[in-house]
């Protein structure tokens, strides 16, 4: 293939996912690009999401963010997907080191030995695992037919390729703006992962062990560049019935079988909570075109209303005053109809390890009535593990996959609750309310523009 790359960025157009090479992935300009067999490309933008902390808030601050959830999912389009990854692991210091490097050079000398003192406190509770990292990116994207360049783009193809990229980027930038309105009452706020960070998620995702997880990726200098090659160093062993291996370290998929009769903004606190160290469950959202549930309702409604035509029933009488309302509903847009997957990937240095967080996650899901299915097989949990790659939202599996309305799923959407103010050029940094970091600046802005 080269180093060239504008080859890159013509192989990424045409080479399909197949069996023998799971994954075909790519990265141009932090976007994410995947092409599949059936002659489509899947394009992804991944944003990183930081929300104060909202775990142990009043209920009424909870549902408050619940409503805001709901607006936004009105903000997706029809057939509009996108997928949510919620992770916790061990904190790797990075931040810590980074607050060392940008001690001032005239600080000082008991401002240095204080934050060295800091410093070497917070890298001692990361080596021995009492630091966390909590961390929610989301991914959306597009499906486009296999494009083809005009007559002029044919003469260079950096034009091309170029142009995909910029359409893809005004249609992120639309949908984020409508995600932005939605959240910005509670908080919400999303940076955009850049094509470092992107290689680093791809890193962590195929590298789960501690070791692997402290090494900073190295991102190639071409504009496209394959995130197999840079993130994958270990190949995928499966273990027969026992899940597969990876990087180490045992493996296990987990997939919701059958939701919840009811959700509450505290649904989700019993899995985030657990006291296992290091783990990811991903929640693919797809937004169903609204006519076709419409149709549905009013089928539904007129076969009602000629039941009581032959017979009065109050039974009746009910359901299709439900109905009419659920029409109105669905038609000023206050319902949203949607199906979603959701996906646990736990794994562990030793078997026995692994079956004790596989308990905790089964026991979980058992105190709010969810059931789970365990990927033992090999195959089925490595088809499960590449449904949560970061930014594959498209998949032709219908398995697992649950049909809900968007005020019964709001609360299922995992929202961050670690609150990390600010990541970078930290003037302080204290420990969380989960053992998680918090940057702190006493001063916002450069110059004459800084405020306290």
């Amino acid at each position: 293939m080269g180093r060239n790359p504008a080859h890159r960025r013509a192989f990424f157009l045409t080479a399909p996912l197949t069996v023998r090479a799971p994954v075909a992935a790519y990265c141009a300009g932090g976007v994410v690009c995947l092409p599949d067999a059936g002659g489509k490309l899947h394009l992804a933008r991944g944003v990183r999401v930081t929300a104060p902390e909202n775990r142990a808030a009043a209920g009424r601050v909870r549902n408050q963010l619940s409503a805001c959830v709901v607006q936004a999912m009105n903000v997706l389009p029809e057939n509009g997907r996108v997928q949510i990854r919620w992770s916790v692991s061990p904190d790797p210091g990075d931040r810590v080191r980074a607050y060392v490097q940008e001690t001032p050079a005239d600080a000082p000398e008991a401002v240095r030995r204080y934050r060295n003192q800091k410093a070497i406190h917070f890298l001692k509770a990361a080596q021995v695992g009492q630091l966390r990292r909590e961390e929610v990116t989301l991914w959306m994207g597009q499906e486009m037919e296999r494009p083809q360049p005009s007559p002029d783009e044919k003469k260079d193809l950096a034009l091309f390729y170029d142009r995909i990229l910029r359409e893809q980027a005004a249609e992120t930038g639309k949908l984020l703006t409508g995600l932005e309105a939605a959240l910005a009452p509670v908080g919400v706020t999303f940076e955009l992962l850049d094509a470092s960070a992107v290689a680093q998620e791809w890193h962590r995702t195929f590298n789960p062990s501690a070791a692997s997880r402290r090494r900073t990726p190295a991102v190639p200098a071409e504009t496209a560049f394959p995130l197999t090659e840079v993130g994958c160093s270990s190949d995928l062993r499966g273990l027969g019935d026992r899940g597969f291996m990876l990087d180490g370290e045992y493996c296990l998929l987990l997939a919701v079988s059958r939701l919840c009769d009811l959700t509450s903004p505290e649904t989700l606190d019993h899995f985030t909570t657990l006291p296992i160290p290091d783990f990811i469950f991903t929640v693919l959202l797809h937004r169903l075109p609204r006519q076709a549930l419409l149709n549905d309702l009013e089928t539904r409604l007129k076969r009602v209303q000629q039941q009581l035509l032959r017979e009065q029933n109050p039974q009746l009488e009910v359901t299709r005053t439900q109905l009419a309302e659920k029409i109105a509903q669905v038609a000023r847009g206050a319902v949203v109809p949607l199906v979603m997957k959701m996906i646990f990937f736990l794994h562990a240095a030793t078997p026995e390890e692994l079956r004790r967080q596989a308990d905790l996650l089964k026991g979980a899901a058992a105190r709010i009535n969810l059931q789970l299915f365990e990927a033992n097989l090999a195959a089925t949990a490595r088809d499960l593990f590449l449904l949560t790659l970061p930014g594959r939202l498209h998949g032709a599996e219908a398995c697992f996959a649950h049909y809900g309305e968007s005020k019964y799923l709001a609360p299922l959407l995992p929202m961050p609750n670690a609150f990390e103010g600010f990541r970078t050029k930290a003037q302080a940094l204290f420990l969380g309310v989960y053992l998680n970091l918090i940057g702190v600046r006493t001063f916002v802005g450069e110059g004459k523009a800084s405020t306290p």
